[in-house]
């Protein structure tokens, strides 16, 4: 009789084993965490889903004190979308799902959706040169990633430029036979350095894939206190560098509208 049992429990075993390799059966990692105001760290109970690589939702429901739990079963890089609020911290999340059965515990930062938003606020180039640093780079790379998760929303850039980085000058041109000298404000070398820079954004950003029509920008000009770049040693001597330096952070990016759809307009 126990001979007969010990044979039915491989069967048993044995036939179990089979089914959970041909049925995809294969370990979890739960996910476990809480959703949290960025400002005020108060709980939130909302509805939000992890939004895998290939487009596939995971929608999860918070409790009145901001915590969740969810099972994972696929690896993969989960942004984290939500129709009345925005996950500041962190964008992503990276979930990798092993042999074994693990636990994860994470902190969601949320924001709510809303006119005036700031998103972003960074030194995104450093005058004169009209280049994006990384930093400019990723405050624009979020607004295309967001877009993504939330197309209604409608983008406010803001560029800061410094006119101290400029200085007037005079130059020669020539009117038929005649040599006439004219003089170039730094405004106006400012306005000319603000087209580089707004060409160089709507490049950048078309090659992101973020229409025109989902951004608008705006130039604002300051004339602050010049902060130089440090004295460097050259063959013993002392050179001072009179470059003004970029400290001020330069680049802001806000939500400017909400865009309500046909049947939220309904409502």
């Amino acid at each position: 009789m126990k001979k007969l049992f010990f044979a039915c429990c491989l069967l048993f075993f044995a036939f179990f084993s089979s089914f959970a390799q041909n049925s995809g059966i294969k370990s979890t990692v739960l996910l476990k965490g809480r959703i949290l105001n960025f400002k005020t760290f108060a709980p939130i109970e909302t509805r939000f889903f992890l939004v895998g690589e290939d487009g596939k939702k995971i929608q999860i429901k918070s409790a009145n004190d901001g915590t969740f739990t969810i099972p994972i079963s696929s690896s993969g890089n989960y942004s984290i979308q939500s129709d009345n609020w925005i996950c500041v911290e962190p964008i992503k999340i990276n979930i990798s799902v092993g042999s074994n059965y693990t636990e994860r515990e994470v902190t969601f930062y949320f924001l709510p959706l809303e006119s005036g938003l700031l998103l972003k606020k960074v030194v995104g180039f450093k005058e004169p040169s009209a280049n994006l640093t990384l930093e400019g780079k990723e405050a624009l790379n979020y607004i295309c990633e967001l877009n993504k998760l939330t197309p209604k929303l409608f983008f406010d850039i803001i560029i800061r430029i410094d006119e101290t980085h400029f200085k007037d000058q005079t130059q020669t041109i020539v009117e038929g036979k005649k040599k006439k000298k004219i003089k170039i404000t730094s405004r106006q070398q400012a306005e000319e350095f603000a087209k580089e820079l707004l060409t160089l954004i709507k490049e950048y950003l078309a090659s992101q894939k973020l229409p025109e029509r989902k951004y608008s920008i705006n130039v604002e000009y300051y004339r602050g206190k010049a902060q130089f770049n440090p004295s460097k040693k050259v063959k013993g001597k002392e050179k001072i560098d009179n470059t003004p330096q970029t400290s001020v952070d330069n680049l802001e990016i806000k939500i400017k509208t909400i865009i309500k759809t046909d049947l939220e307009n309904t409502k």
